[in-house]
């Protein structure tokens, strides 16, 4: 076994409370032990502070650091944990999943067996635990390529890896923090670019899964996706993402991609009744993509039958959301209704 190249671990926490120390120790029981973890505090509160001390004084490899700076956030923390990783690699986990113990040893073994990559892209697993804390698997997805071209399947929101699926070369990506402005879409909008950069990359398709997502209890750093911060974070995201798509060879076929994420987030902003958000985000897809009689028409569905709703009502929007820019998902919903009918 490889056991030469230290693996910097960088792991932002905030209240995770007793998952974090399922976490640390899915760390430590790693078969490759040449490793660091960092754990980058976000203010947590005095519990789940005195769970990571408590098992800190157990491996002299595991660090905490409180971030120290602003602004607050997910990614001000894994930029400090880059800033301070020793390591030879550098991979970004979060503090309430599991990792396989088998993990880095995999990781690293296929870096020094493909030193012409710059990171490569593993397997991973979503689950959620029941009240006995037994893990029930639901989707084997992460890791593994959707679409021909990762950059249309990460343009329409489609994410065949996330970031704790892939293990980075620090030499190449130690100074290439995170933008610390986004407060949402946190994983797009630091692989996307790499992407689109051209880094030499490639899946381990013969990996087996070592990592763990888990999809109940995530905590406040992955909560409500509008909120007046988080619509202003996604404004400047699409805003970076479509100078990227304009300056890309492939524009036409990339900003066709984009607009299916557009057409999500457009979405929520329906879902959550406040009128301002969808006039401006309105206004902002139109800068980009020009007027459309789809746009009109949703406007006037907006204003005739959404505003008016109870929020319990989703699938009235979901409805006409597919009918003017899904029409494959849109017939897949009428046939699966007059199955049932």
């Amino acid at each position: 076994m490889i056991d030469s190249a230290l693996v910097s671990v960088v792991v932002p926490v905030f209240n995770t409370g007793s998952l974090v120390i399922d976490f640390i120790k899915s760390i430590i029981a790693q078969t490759y032990t040449k490793w660091e973890l960092l754990l980058i505090d976000d203010g947590s509160d005095e519990s789940t502070l005195n769970y990571i001390e408590s098992i800190k004084k157990m491996d002299s490899r595991i660090f905490l650091f409180k971030r120290d700076r602003q602004p607050k956030g997910s990614l001000t923390c894994r930029n400090i944990g880059m800033l301070h990783s020793k390591g030879q690699y550098i991979i970004h986990f979060d503090a309430d999943d599991l990792v396989e113990p088998f993990c880095l040893e995999q990781r690293v073994l296929f870096m020094e067996e493909n030193p012409s990559l710059e990171y490569a892209v593993f397997k991973g697993a979503s689950f959620y635990s029941d009240g006995d804390s037994k893990i029930h698997i639901i989707n084997h997805r992460w890791g593994r390529k959707r679409h021909q071209d990762d950059i249309i399947s990460f343009l329409s929101n489609d994410y065949p890896f996330s970031i704790w699926n892939c293990i980075y070369r620090s030499s190449v990506f130690k100074d290439l923090l995170w933008d610390e402005n986004v407060k949402i879409y946190t994983d797009f909008s630091y692989i996307l670019p790499i992407l689109m950069t051209g880094y030499k990359y490639d899946y381990s398709i013969d990996s087996r899964e070592d990592y763990l997502y888990r999809v109940n209890q995530k905590n406040a750093m992955t909560s409500s996706f509008i909120s007046e911060e988080k619509y202003k974070s996604t404004l400047y995201l699409f805003n970076k993402t479509q100078e990227l798509i304009l300056s890309s060879p492939q524009r036409n076929v990339h900003k066709k991609a984009f607009k299916k994420y557009y057409i999500i987030q457009l979405e929520r902003i329906l879902n959550t009744k406040n009128n301002d958000f969808f006039v401006d985000f309105k206004f902002f897809y139109e800068k980009f993509y020009g007027k459309e009689l789809r746009m009109m028409i949703l406007t006037f569905v907006n204003e005739a039958i959404i505003k008016k709703m109870n929020l319990r009502n989703r699938k009235i929007v979901r409805f006409f959301i597919a009918f003017l820019y899904n029409p494959l998902l849109f017939k897949k919903w009428i046939i699966s209704l007059n199955k049932h009918a």
